[in-house]
């Protein structure tokens, strides 16, 4: 047997796999390519291309609609391959199962390179998705460079070429997932083993335009381009005339075999020369006129084709769509059961076209194809009448002879020209409301739902609530939501948004999800879909007319509750309904039938949600940091073992950095200002910057510094500054997208600390100037007047917010003020501050650069000036140190430290203390730019008010005016950086992440999680979270999982439990909370009180069976 080919069905048996979207796949056995005689000048030049080792990596093969790209990317795939060139491809096609979607894009396409390419190759991806096992969930990046480039680049013998076809690109689902294909295609050409080369055929629709105008000019001789609606008019028409020719003929001699034989000069030259006029330029129209003309049930070829030319002249200069179909859809009005078609009556004409919008219409609307047998049952048709009202379409229609194989479109323009979109401009009889169809679809799909138990509690008769879906058989999956039912499930609320319906108190929908929701998220959580229905109850609550609680408590259920529900489906009936807030709309409108009966006593919980909208799982251990992305779309979340990068919205992990298995310990995190890039940094000197969406990952100046102790990202995100070695010896400036180094400064001979205007150029203060480093790679020195050139004398230096100004306290104690543009020093203050005051605490502009302020913790007095007027500083004094301050346009305030520490908060304009806050530490002070708030943040405990403290590590929002305490933030890791949002106080920006009042005040539970490698003893119920390889989350019995615990309720180190025969008791040392549970026994499935045998020795369980 042979090895290779064992190896390889072990490989691909991992590996998600579209079926169909190969160009030698079965579904796509009777699809056309072209005529040995049509279209031979640009396959040549494809096929030149395609076989010459050098040149042009890409080349995108462009057309409208209909022009033939598909035959031609088919035809260009199947002749390479006998040449005995490796080509792989993937045929995008919208609406045809996952055709239409990018996820296993690469998945599909490493499956073929396996097949085809030495074994090496196997043995590579193989090591891939051993290190990788969830490779198939990740970002296209991730796996383009897991699975295609790295096994690729270690193979030692590939082939000199290898070419991938990637067809109706523009068919893809995802607009920005198509665009990031072609962002990824330039990583090829670090491949040097082989020459890898992309032919990428589409419509030339504006995001892919865009994106290959974007390669094109970063990547010059990158990309070859051909447009088939710019080839000349002659050399097509001679095309489809040979194409004609040849279609006709195959027509007539499959027709002389059964019936009275056509002459042999049929197809006539004037036939032929008339079919070509109308067709020209699109090879769609004429491949449609040939499946019409050939349509044995609709009559003799002659007759058909002098049919078809009549409705061509009749319809005169409609476009190229309603020329195309409208011969087709015609014929159905045409009563043929006489010696001659004759017209139907008006009425039997509306009935047909009726009978037409209800079933092709809802084919072409269909989010994915459903076969005869599917449409009828969501229809609610008989088989039989949906077969028949399919009849006479095969020429636009792909109809299987099996009624379970999906009905599908040869072209998407007939979905098109039905809906009236793209560039038609004519009414005719066979239009389709879009909105109608939509309507009545989302009607149907809940109609469907609603009858014959197609949703209910345990829809799969597990009978187990703690199984988990990974061992759920997917055969009974499938029995129990067959095509139709599983359609509805994923696609009703999509039909129902675009028909742009509301949901009104007792109507259908409203009355479906009272009683059905929670089943229905069952069903997506069975069918692996339930990180999609956040969004889908987004959608549904946009389309309420009035307030529905039930919706917005699904959300926050959701959010809570996802990781058990798409790990363990059947806990959403007791977990998540036990443990949710007991005014929750969720729980009160499905408990009291949903609840287990086996759950006799219920653990206490709150009354209402708390600020916590989500928890993620997915660490076994300790979290130490969590970070929100700038646009609040990500998170990172970091681990001693590995970092995970989450979409906050769905909760779903996208993106896993195993730093164990690469000895990485990365000791912090942060995203850029775009939320395009993770940079970490780790304790022997390493930084790493991650793309959370290209492939490139690149390690900058991997193991060079004793240590990283400062990191900053330009507001544009394409620069990076690092400090480095000791005292920041060195910074460092490097590019994101490559790693260079573009700028290196000796941090002993800099005045100021290197910092990013607003526009991203650098400015540091150095020999007497500021240098200004611009991101278009333009460098300028401004002299400031007066300032020598000694590396220490400028002991503090800060810009105004706009960089309009500098501003600089001497060694000498002197106050100077520079204007950046003209490096005239606009105001000099002698004498400004204590003479050999060091270690200042800072130096800063107000917001408006109307004054600036210093302090310094070796002094009890805090300086303001006045900008722009040569008034004497302001001092604002106290008894004790200035630890910190913070300025405004209108106040100051700072920390002192004396016998007692508190803040103290001036009003700039009269000079007077206005508040004091007592017994408050802070390291960090900020006022909103309204000075109406002032937020602090301390890595120490905070008593307020004698009366209770607030724990180490938490930001605190204060009423500037009043002194009160609005809004406390514990954040749990320190913060470096903090900042209001601008030009209003809706939240806060910090080195963590966005913090949005009222709303994400919780950056992330840490959920405490342990590895689940070993097994214990077992007496019926049982919880413990003492082993090192328990897992702590599920409560058991008898071994077998049975209640999943939230992690905020789960026992962790410091804890004491008791498990009687029905309760489970867990207490908190620490924080005193108490969970108790009662079960009874007796209700719980039978198939528990047999499993613990599963646990028992090899050797006994022999013995005992």
């Amino acid at each position: 047997m042979d090895i290779h080919s064992i190896q390889s069905d072990e490989i691909l048996s991992k590996l998600p796999v579209v079926q169909g979207a190969s160009f030698d796949s079965h579904a796509n056995e009777h699809e056309t390519r072209c005529h040995p005689l049509t279209r031979v000048k640009i396959l040549g030049e494809i096929e030149k291309w395609a076989q010459e080792p050098e040149g042009r990596r890409i080349y995108w093969l462009c057309g409208m609609a209909g022009t033939g790209k598909s035959t031609i990317c088919r035809t260009v795939a199947h002749h390479l391959t006998s040449l005995n060139i490796v080509t792989a491809s993937f045929f995008f096609k919208k609406g045809d199962n996952d055709r239409d979607k990018s996820s296993a894009l690469f998945t599909t396409i490493v499956k073929q390179l396996v097949e085809h390419l030495p074994k090496e190759m196997a043995s590579h991806v193989k090591k891939a998705l051993q290190d990788n096992p969830s490779i198939g969930d990740k970002m296209l990046s991730k796996q383009f460079e897991k699975l295609i480039l790295e096994p690729l680049q270690s193979c030692r013998t590939l082939p000199p070429v290898i070419v991938v076809v990637l067809d109706a690109l523009d068919e893809c689902e995802d607009q920005a997932s198509a665009a990031k294909i072609i962002e990824l295609l330039p990583s090829i050409e670090n491949l040097s083993s082989t020459c890898f080369k992309v032919l990428v055929a589409s419509r030339p629709e504006c995001h892919l335009r865009t994106s290959f105008a974007k390669l094109e000019c970063k990547y010059h001789e990158f990309l070859h381009y051909e447009a088939l609606h710019e080839v000349a008019d002659e050399e097509i028409r001679k095309d489809i005339a040979v194409f004609l020719e040849s279609q006709l003929g195959q027509i007539r001699d499959n027709h002389n075999l059964t019936n009275l034989p056509l002459s042999a000069d049929w197809p006539s030259e004037s036939l032929v020369k008339a079919l070509v006029n109308i067709s020209v330029p699109l090879f769609i129209l004429a491949a449609t006129a040939c499946r019409f003309i050939g349509d044995k049930d609709l009559g003799a070829p002659k007759k058909l084709a002098q049919e078809f030319l009549q409705h061509h002249r009749r319809l005169g200069k409609m476009n190229h769509l309603a020329r195309t179909y409208l011969p087709i859809l015609e014929q159905l009005l045409v009563n043929r059961n006489g010696a001659v078609p004759e017209s139907r009556s008006k009425g039997e004409k509306e009935q047909i076209i009726e009978e037409f919008r209800r079933v092709v219409g809802t084919i072409v609307l269909l989010e994915a194809p459903l076969s005869i047998t599917s449409l009828s049952e969501l229809l609610q048709m008989d088989p039989g009448d949906v077969n028949f009202r399919l009849s006479g379409l095969n020429s636009v229609l792909n109809i299987p002879k099996d009624s379970d194989s999906p009905v599908k479109l040869f072209y998407l323009s007939f979905r098109d020209f039905l809906v009236g979109s793209g560039d038609q401009d004519q009414i005719h009889d066979f239009l389709v409301d879009e909105r109608e169809t939509h309507a009545n679809l989302a009607r149907q799909c809940i109609a469907l739902l609603s009858r014959d138990d197609n949703l209910k509690q345990d829809i799969c008769e597990l009978n187990h609530p703690g199984k988990l879906r990974s061992n759920i058989d997917q055969g009974a999956i499938d029995n129990h939501l067959p095509p139709h039912v599983r359609y509805a499930c994923l696609h009703w609320v999509f039909h129902l948004k675009e028909s742009r319906g509301h949901i009104r108190v007792g109507d259908e929908t409203h009355r479906f999800l009272a009683k059905h929701l929670i089943h229905w998220l069952e069903a997506l959580s069975l069918l692996g879909c339930i990180a999609e229905s956040r969004a889908m109850v987004d959608s549904l609550a946009a389309m309420v007319d009035v307030s529905f609680g039930l919706l917005r408590d699904t959300k926050r259920f959701i959010g809570a509750y996802q990781y058990i529900m798409d790990v363990a489906p059947l806990q959403i009936y007791s977990s998540a309904l036990i443990f949710a807030p007991k005014r929750c709309e969720f729980r009160r409108c499905f408990e009291e039938e949903a609840v287990p009966k086996r759950i006799k006593h219920q653990p206490t919980v709150p009354m209402d949600w708390d600020l916590c909208i989500q928890t993620l799982e997915g660490h076994r251990e300790n979290i130490n940091q969590a970070v929100l992305s700038p646009d609040s779309s990500l998170i990172a979340s970091r681990g001693w073992d590995k970092v995970l990068i989450w979409r906050s919205h769905t909760g779903t992990c996208i993106h896993e950095i195993d730093t164990y298995a690469i000895e990485i310990a990365i000791s912090s995190l942060s995203f850029s200002h775009d939320s395009t890039f993770l940079v970490s940094s780790s304790g022997d000197g390493t930084l790493r910057v991650y793309s959370v969406s290209r492939y490139t990952s690149p390690e900058i100046d991997e193991g060079t510094y004793e240590y990283i102790s400062a990191v900053a990202v330009s507001p544009d995100s394409s620069l990076i500054m690092l400090g480095a070695g000791g005292y920041n010896d060195v910074w460092e400036i490097l590019r994101v997208d490559s790693g260079v180094c573009v700028e290196k400064v000796n941090g002993r001979n800099l005045q100021n600390k290197p910092t990013f205007t607003h526009d991203s150029a650098l400015v540091v203060i150095k020999d007497g100037a500021a240098e200004i480093w611009h991101p278009d790679g333009r460098q300028s020195v401004q002299d400031l007047s007066g300032l020598g050139s000694q590396p220490y004398q400028v002991c503090a230096a800060c810009f105004s917010a706009d960089f309009t100004l500098a501003a600089g306290i001497l060694d000498d104690g002197s106050l100077r003020i520079w204007k950046m543009n003209t490096g005239e020093c606009m105001r000099e203050v002698k004498s400004a501050v204590p003479y050999n005051s060091y270690d200042p605490t800072t130096l800063c502009f107000s917001s408006d650069a109307s004054r600036i302020a210093y302090a310094s913790d070796k002094e009890t007095e805090l300086f303001v000036w006045q900008v722009g007027l040569n008034l004497p500083a302001q001092k604002f004094g106290s008894r004790g140190n200035v630890c910190c301050f913070a300025l405004s346009n209108t106040k100051v305030a700072a920390v002192i430290s004396s016998k007692d520490v508190e803040i103290r908060i001036w009003s700039l304009e009269t000079g007077r203390e206005s508040k004091r806050l007592h017994g408050v530490r802070a390291q960090i002070l900020v006022f909103s730019f309204d000075s109406t708030l002032l937020a602090t943040f301390s890595t120490e405990s905070v008593i307020l008010e004698s009366r209770y403290s607030q724990e180490p590590n938490t930001i605190l929002i204060w009423n500037a005016d009043t002194g009160a305490c609005l809004q406390s933030i514990n954040v749990g890791l320190q913060v470096t950086h903090l900042f209001f949002e601008l030009n209003n106080n809706s939240g806060l920006r910090t080195n963590l992440g966005r913090i949005k009042f009222g709303d994400s005040t919780a950056l992330g539970e840490d959920a405490t999680g342990v590895n689940q490698s070993q097994l214990w003893s077992y007496d019926k119920l049982g919880y413990r979270n003492d082993d090192q390889g328990v897992d702590a989350s599920w409560i058991t019995f008898n071994g077998e999982n049975l209640l999943w615990l939230p992690a905020k309720y789960r026992g962790r180190r410091q804890i004491v439990r008791a498990v009687s025969e029905s309760v489970v008791a867990i207490a908190h040392v620490s924080s005193g909370q108490l969970v108790i549970i009662g079960f009874d026994t007796e209700k719980i499935p039978r198939w528990y009180h047999n499993t613990h045998k599963y646990f028992i020795s090899q050797r006994t369980l022999i013995e005992t069976l």
